[in-house]
């Protein structure tokens, strides 16, 4: 195999490699070049260190790892440090995003779930149950959106019914009995706003909640995942401590709905969000 190289900048190099192939005798060649040709203090590199491609050409580039993440970093840090309001609210509601369920398997050990309001039924929109932090017995609330079409509507988007809310007047009860800290975990662009939630009493159940979580006699921390809209939200985030991930969202009202109500169309949202 014969290499020339040309270097370009103190962390590229332009090399022109006649092989039919790279195996790992051409590649601590390929680290040879760039060490043989780089004359600054840093330590010699090795294959761990460097990423490069050979084009069809014969013509290959060879960057330092290490400086294609300080690149990628600083992009990253210059792109979300100047998102618009909207551009939040998108990246609030990105379906990658990690739901209440991917924080209980991530964080805690031993969750066991608890079901039903003892009134009416289950609403799968709130997740609710026991759990282990550090050896520590807690009691865990959150909305569920779900990560897929299948979950999304098992937990109807995150947007729970009033038996979801006395759900959670019922947790928030049992936390203060057994003297747990309560931790709530918020993600819902708001409580479900249809016919049958409403005749089942939907804004006396969400005032409820707030006036539970208020009288609660345990620590009680809410943390808003991502998106936190209106009374569905602040149901499960009257607490001592009250936290946002970055890139989240918490609101009176979400944007669609702002813009329903001044403009009559929902088409307005990226104006209601500015």
């Amino acid at each position: 195999m014969t290499i020339t190289a040309t270097k370009l900048t103190d962390n590229s190099f332009n090399i022109i490699v006649k092989a039919n192939g790279v195996g790992s005798e051409e590649e601590q060649t390929l680290v040879d070049v760039v060490n043989s040709n780089n004359a600054t203090s840093e330590p010699k590199v090795s294959i761990a260190d460097i990423h490069y491609e050979i084009l069809g050409t014969g013509k290959c580039t060879i960057f330092f790892k290490n400086d294609i993440e300080k690149k990628e970093k600083a992009e990253l840090e210059k792109i979300y440090s100047n998102l618009s309001p909207w551009q939040i609210v998108k990246l609030a509601r990105h379906p990658n995003r990690p739901k209440t369920k991917s924080f209980i398997d991530s964080i805690f050990t031993k969750f066991t779930p608890l079901y039903g309001d003892r009134l009416y039924s289950e609403d799968n929109a709130i997740i609710s149950g026991f759990a282990f932090l550090d050896n520590l017995p807690v009691i865990i609330l959150g909305t569920e959106k779900g990560n897929d079409m299948n979950t999304r509507l098992k937990h109807n988007f995150g947007m729970a019914k009033p038996e979801g809310y006395r759900k959670s007047q019922r947790i928030m009860k049992l936390a203060s009995k057994l003297n747990l800290p309560l931790i709530c975990f918020v993600d819902t662009s708001g409580a479900y706003p249809g016919k049958d939630a409403e005749e089942r009493g939907q804004a006396e159940a969400i005032a409820q909640s707030m006036k539970v979580s208020l009288n609660c006699e345990t620590p009680c921390i809410s943390i808003v995942i991502g998106e936190g809209g209106s009374g569905g939200a602040i149901a499960l985030a009257t607490s001592d401590i009250v936290i946002m991930l970055s890139n989240s969202i918490y609101s009176v009202i979400s944007p669609e709905g702002c813009s329903s109500i001044l403009w009559k169309s929902s088409d307005y949202a990226e104006t209601a969000s500015n």
